[in-house]
């Protein structure tokens, strides 16, 4: 009897410990948190703040993955948007940019070359100034990725109990 019980005692004391340590050690892991981060802006010549995902032990992920295993479809698809309209714009800024240039340097253009070049240049660069706002401007706010990251990681607690 006394075998039994030291063997029960054994097993609830080693395989107990491990279970409640390997349950917080996966809530810790996969823990998301925000971090803020107000950085010099060299593009825009001005601070823009922002903000950055991390899981467990302040290992960054990207803010499309922060989407992704939040579940925040709404988010995504702004996401989606954000994304296609910097590949638009940053297209046809380099488009502009290139006809405005060849139509400078060509030299059969002549004189009135450089005028008429001015013009898909400066739209070129004025486009990618544009998207350069785009792109340092965050999704969603500070607090709201916040208010997500708690609502996952409530749902990761639970779900781990």
């Amino acid at each position: 009897m006394i075998k039994y019980l030291s063997l029960l005692m054994f097993t609830n004391l080693a395989f107990g410990k491990n279970l409640d340590e390997k349950t917080v050690s996966y809530y810790e892991k996969n823990k998301l948190s925000i971090i803020e981060k107000s950085e010099f802006n060299w593009r825009l010549f001005r601070n823009v703040k922002s903000w950055y995902p991390t899981t467990g032990n302040n290992n960054m992920i990207s803010i499309e993955d922060f989407f992704v295993i939040t579940n925040s479809m709404k988010e995504r698809q702004l996401f989606s948007q954000k994304k296609k309209i910097i590949i638009r714009n940053i297209t046809l800024s380099a488009l502009s940019s290139s006809i405005g240039l060849t139509l400078i340097i060509a030299p059969q253009t002549g004189y009135w070359g450089v005028y008429i070049g001015l013009g898909p240049l400066i739209a070129g660069q004025w486009l990618m100034v544009k998207t350069n706002k785009i792109i340092a401007k965050p999704i969603i706010s500070f607090d709201e990725a916040k208010n997500i990251a708690d609502d996952f990681n409530k749902r990761l607690l639970f779900k781990n109990k």
